[in-house]
Parts: structure tokens; sequence; C-alpha cells
């Protein structure tokens, strides 16, 4: 008994510097599906005409982006994607926006697809800035009306982006979030029970829950809620919109969506034009 209680300690501690030292690793899923730093599908496998664009943040790496016009566009979506995969598998997404008449951007943070660096929250604040300076330095882009939609971890850099702009005098015109979340610490009860005494470690905290609440009232927000969400709890959502300043909010609950299928609901994409058509 006496060595089992001396062993507790130095599996505590293990557990501590495992939870500290690999906590990006386990957000920033970047390799997941396997090939996914290596194989980048590109906008012509679905038809879209598209620009290949290399930024370079204030930080040195370098960010691809894929711009896909659609004719006459009046309005420019700016996808922001989830913790896993990389552009090329929210091409489909994209697609449904240049269907719909609007300009589609998509870039890969720091760390995943074909862009250079090691993903962090701070790393991937500086890739907005980039990607920011970029859209409002661009004649054709910067005269139409900017839209942001963000999926999970996505949703959480639409908010920061939103705060981003607004604080350079720049206009967001309209947020779509999906499934995300509060912030980081609030999330790992949900998605890893096991490790939620060391929530308090955790230093990438991506904390909406604050910042949402400092998004101007002239801003209309759309949330798209899953309620089967298997991973994001369906009560971050509601939390989030109820924090929301936004004279303009709508919350869409799709009762059987989950964290990754919402998108297939029946609904989903015509909430989405409809709330695109009226910004």
């Amino acid at each position: 008994m006496t060595r089992m209680l001396a062993v507790i300690p130095v599996v505590i501690s293990i557990a501590v510097f495992g939870v500290y030292k690999f906590q990006r690793s386990l957000i920033y899923v970047s390799n997941f599906p396997e090939g996914s730093r290596v194989q980048v599908d590109s906008p012509a496998k679905y038809g879209l005409s598209f620009e290949e664009v290399w930024l370079k943040t204030s930080d040195g790496e370098k960010l691809q982006m894929f711009v896909m016009p659609a004719p006459g566009a009046t309005k420019t979506v700016l996808l922001l994607n989830p913790n896993a995969g990389n552009i090329g598998h929210s091409i489909p997404l994209a697609a449904q926006f240049v269907n719909m008449g609007h300009n589609a951007i998509l870039f890969s943070y720091r760390g995943y697809g074909k862009s250079s660096g090691t993903a962090s929250e701070a790393g991937i604040k500086k890739d907005c800035h980039a990607v920011l300076e970029y859209i409002t330095g661009d004649a054709t882009l910067s005269s139409t009306k900017l839209i942001l939609y963000g999926r999970s971890l996505g949703g959480a850099v639409g908010i920061y982006m939103t705060h981003l702009a607004q604080s350079q005098g720049q206009k967001v015109h309209g947020l779509i979030l999906e499934n995300t979340f509060l912030s980081i610490p609030k999330l790992i009860p949900s998605v890893l029970p096991v490790l939620s005494p060391l929530s308090f470690l955790c230093t990438e905290i991506w904390n909406s829950q604050q910042l949402i609440p400092t998004l101007s009232s002239q801003t209309p927000v759309l949330f798209l809620s899953g309620q089967e969400d298997e991973l994001v709890p369906k009560e971050h959502m509601a939390e989030l919109y109820e924090l929301s300043a936004s004279e303009d909010k709508k919350l869409i609950p799709f009762k059987d969506g989950t964290h990754n299928d919402t998108v297939a609901q029946d609904g989903f994409w015509q909430q989405v034009e409809d709330f695109c058509r009226g910004l």
C-alpha cells in the first residue's frame, strides 16, 4: 500500500505534464484524415475557377489560400475550418456559396494542409491578420460585403476575426456560426471527461464566451446548432446566442444534426442562403 501511495504523485505528475505539453496536438488535429498535410484537393476538382494565393504572416509563415470568384458577386464568404482536415475538404461547402453567387475564400491555418508552421491560438490569430489584410487590400474583394462562416473551431476563429476587423475600423457584414463552443477549457469536460480536473492547465483558450458580447450590435449573426452534437454540447451554442449583442441574430436548431453532419440536415442551406441574401 505504501508503495502504491508513493506511485500516485508520480502518475499525477506525468498526467499534468502530458496535458500541458501535448495539448496543441490534441486540439489541432491537422494530420487527420491521414494525408491531410500532404494531399489538398483543388477547387478545379469540383469545377470551380479559382486563384491559389500564398500569404506571408507577420512572423514569416506561409499560408495556402483558395479564392473562388462568382461572376458579378457583391458578397464574399470567408470559410473558417474546424480543427481537423484541410481546405480541400471544405471545397464542397465553398461551392455552395459560389452557386449562390458569392465569392468564396478558404485558407489553411498554419500547421494545416500545405501551410507552414505549427498551429496555436496565438499563431492562428496572426493568420487572421494576414487574411484580413489581403481581403481589404484587394480591389475586387474589398468592394464586396464580407461574411464569415466558421464551423466548430472555425466559429471561434470567426468570432475573433470579427472582433479584429472591428478593432481596425473594418466591417464584417455577417457572421455564421455552426456548432462552436464557449471556450476550449469549457469544452474539455464533454470531449475528454477524464481530463476535466486538469482543464486549468489549458493554454489554448479561444474564449468566445468573453469575446462575442463585444461584437458590434449591428453585425447580423446566424447560429446553426446540431441538437445531437456529440462533441460540442448544444448548450454552448445557446449560451453564445444569448451572450451575443447583435440586434439581428437567429438561432436555428437542427433536431438530428450531429457535430459533422449538421450541414446535411434539411433546410440548412436554405437558412444560410436566406441569411446571406438579407445582408
